[in-house]
């Protein structure tokens, strides 16, 4: 996770009850422990990404504790065409919000 800002869980279809409640406590942890490499004491970091899962079915969600951890959104084809054509302003819009903002705002357990 360190060094990522973003995670995929793929393929979300069919969940069973052991695989929501692994992948719940995964998505919902703020903090990773763990020991790097040629270190004798294990470290903890703030993790500072943002997840997201696919699948291509329609009913995937069975979680009979709720569903408050996902917020699903259907996502259609990619406009490639779009993209290439306004690249350089996307990078530029994006490099004025982290200029005005001051860096990239990171809230755990939020």
């Amino acid at each position: 996770m360190r060094g990522r800002l973003v995670g995929e869980i793929s393929e979300l279809r069919g969940l069973n009850s052991k695989e929501i409640e692994s992948i719940k406590a995964f998505i919902t942890r703020t903090h990773e422990v763990w020991v790097p490499k040629y270190r004798e004491f294990a470290t903890q970091f703030s993790r500072r990404l943002v997840m997201f899962g696919t699948t291509n079915q329609e009913e995937f969600l069975a979680d009979e504790t709720g569903n408050r951890r996902w917020l699903p959104l259907r996502v259609g084809k990619m406009r490639l065409d779009d993209i290439k054509r306004d690249v350089m302003q996307l990078w530029a819009e994006g490099t004025e919000l982290y200029r005005t903002l001051g860096g990239v705002q990171f809230r755990a357990g939020c």
